[in-house]
């Protein structure tokens, strides 16, 4: 056998290899990638599983920001109510979730997906969908309180040096009140939006959060 074909052979893993059909198992849940998909990623990343989850999440925000301008005409109204055994429901949410055509709308997995959203809502209680959303006069308050603050507790500062942290501050504040910027509660290395992304590979279109409400007593 020529030397070269070893090395090639050597990094190849198989089925039956540490096992990898487990994890082409798991990152297809994770990432809606198809097995020789998963496959070529774990063989990409010489079997190491992270690697290849990050390999393949890349892939998905290459896919979904290719669709991102196409027409969500259809969708869904879902909801979720939060309830604790022997007490009354006080937390709930509604989402409007679009996509393009009827035939992804049916599907039980988009029902899934929107279920899942309006749980992340309930829990993680965001103010806004995404951090454009967030109003101009809001954002220049906090920046205002952030700048303030810098000033009185660390006055040796330059106004250079306390407006760029007061600016990255600001940013994380928002960051952590955004729906889509927000940590995926089942795998906290994803964000919301990437766990969308993640949707939108599996459907082969574009998938967008139009509107949400949560509600609370």
């Amino acid at each position: 056998m020529d030397s070269n074909q070893g090395n090639i052979s050597s990094v190849k893993v198989s089925l039956s290899s540490s096992g990898l059909a487990e994890k082409i198992k798991e990152l297809r849940g994770l990432t809606g990638f198809g097995f020789t998909e998963c496959k070529n990623a774990l063989n990409e990343a010489n079997n190491d599983f992270e690697v290849a989850k990050q390999i393949l999440e890349e892939k998905n925000l290459e896919i979904a920001q290719k669709k991102v301008l196409r027409e969500t005409k259809s969708g869904i109204i879902s909801s979720y109510i939060h309830k604790i055994k022997n007490f009354p429901p006080k937390k709930g949410a509604i989402i409007d979730l679009r996509c393009e055509t009827d035939y992804v709308a049916v599907r039980p997995e988009f029902n899934e997906l929107a279920k899942s959203l309006c749980m992340e809502i309930v829990l993680q209680a965001p103010e806004y969908l995404c951090i454009n959303d967030v109003p101009s006069h809001i954002w220049n308050d906090h920046l205002y309180q952030e700048m303030k603050n810098f000033q009185e507790l660390s006055p040796e500062l330059s106004n250079e040096v306390i407006k760029i942290k007061a600016e990255e501050n600001t940013l994380k504040y928002f960051q952590s009140k955004s729906f889509l910027s927000l940590a995926y509660s089942r795998d906290e290395q994803l964000s919301i939006e990437q766990y969308i992304a993640n949707h939108i590979a599996l459907f082969r279109e574009n998938i967008k959060v139009q509107a949400f409400k949560r509600f609370e007593i």
